[in-house]
């Protein structure tokens, strides 16, 4: 909006009339210094500390960083990109983990990264099931829908209903997402557009009307139980790590292995399924890169590294390494862990094993992989699933 300013030209007019001249008044004696002294206003008290301290403009408000980023992904939803980043830093760095992408950069890559699932969705919403906001840092737990109307990840339109679970981890500064983390597996879309070789197909996932929101400071000794628990699952011994596992989760736990769509509850039910990846896995060895405490619930964003030395559900062993990206999210409840959250891209397993190829990367090429991860290869977009 452009502001104008009037400029007013104020004319003053000086009239000047004619008096007789008047007999000059006799000149009056200097005025001594005490009574110019005495005639002035008596000097100001020099102002208090405490008074200029009263006066100081008061700090901004806090930001909400919930309420700002569940309005950007209601208007993300309703196709108003620009207005979705308003929450965001010009400067900021999205990156989509185990995708084969490199970091988007600014708003303008960012805007574009998102677009991407627009391709073949256009009527894609995105949904908060959870939000973790420790300030600084603001953890979100959503779903993805949407229709398949158009081709996407090398797939024709199906006209399917499809979606799938995802976590975004938010790095806030003034106020503003500076850089943010996502996982996804993008496993569970080919799936659902698949011919059903592989099974059923994974269920679209629905969010609630009104997601959980969790406002609360780091409490550091859950972070000491989300590493014991760490420890359990990184141990080799499956009889020594099912028994500190006994002492370390909750009887009732729930866990959501969200990149396997799989669902276990019970401690039985949980040390089974860890179990049988472990036999796949015999090496296997969880690495937390970053980790945050929200309250009740922990964090880690992780890489797991091993060897397919066993045969994984249909996977049969490739003796191939794997250096996966995951993030876990535990919630502890009297000292131990009584929810399970673990988000990864079985995509990016498939594609580091042989099994698939990967989507093909941006125009920019693959971003360069950190210290002890390696890139992903490079290749053509994954092709449709072959009909029976």
């Amino acid at each position: 909006m452009k502001w104008m300013s009037l400029a007013v030209a104020v004319a003053v007019i000086a009239i000047f009339g004619c008096k007789k001249e008047e007999p000059k008044a006799p000149a009056k004696a200097p005025e001594k210094v005490a009574d110019k002294v005495a005639d002035k206003a008596p000097a100001k008290a020099p102002e208090k500390a405490a008074d200029k301290a009263a006066e100081a403009p008061k700090p901004a408000a806090p930001v909400d960083g919930a309420a700002a980023l569940q309005a950007g992904m209601k208007a993300w939803s309703e196709g108003k990109a620009d207005e979705a980043l308003a929450a965001y830093a010009d400067d900021v760095e999205w990156v989509d983990q185990g995708m084969n992408m490199p970091p988007a950069k600014g708003k303008a890559g960012v805007k574009e990264r998102w677009g991407f699932v627009r391709t073949g969705m256009p009527d894609a919403k995105l949904a908060a099931t959870r939000i973790l906001d420790g300030g600084n840092v603001v953890v979100v737990q959503a779903v993805i829908t949407g229709t398949h109307t158009a081709p996407f990840m090398g797939v024709a339109a199906t006209g399917k209903k499809v979606g799938w679970d995802c976590a975004m981890v938010f790095f806030v500064d003034g106020g503003k997402v500076k850089k943010a983390y996502s996982y996804a597996n993008p496993m569970t879309f080919l799936a659902q557009v698949g011919d059903g070789k592989d099974g059923p197909a994974p269920a679209v996932p629905e969010a609630p009307a009104t997601p959980e929101i969790v406002k609360a400071a780091a409490v550091p000794a859950n972070l000491e139980i989300a590493k014991k628990v760490r420890d359990d699952l990184n141990n080799a011994d499956a009889a020594a790590a099912a028994a500190a596992l006994d002492k370390d989760l909750s009887k009732e736990i729930v866990g959501t292995f969200h990149g396997a769509n799989k669902v276990v509850k019970g401690a039985e039910a949980f040390k089974g399924w860890i179990a049988s990846f472990r036999k796949a896995f015999p090496d296997a060895k969880l690495t937390v890169g970053e980790q945050w405490s929200i309250g009740p619930y922990v964090v880690s964003a992780y890489t797991k590294t091993g060897t397919h030395k066993g045969d994984l559900g249909p996977m049969k062993a490739t003796n191939k390494t794997l250096n996966v990206h995951g993030l876990d999210i535990i919630k502890v409840d009297a000292n131990v862990a009584a929810a399970y959250d673990r988000y990864t891209s079985a995509m990016e397993m498939r594609v580091q094993l042989g099994l698939m190829q990967p989507p093909a990367p941006a125009a920019a090429g693959p971003a360069k992989a950190e210290a002890g991860k390696p890139d992903a290869p490079k290749a053509d977009a994954p092709k449709a699933p072959e009909k029976k």
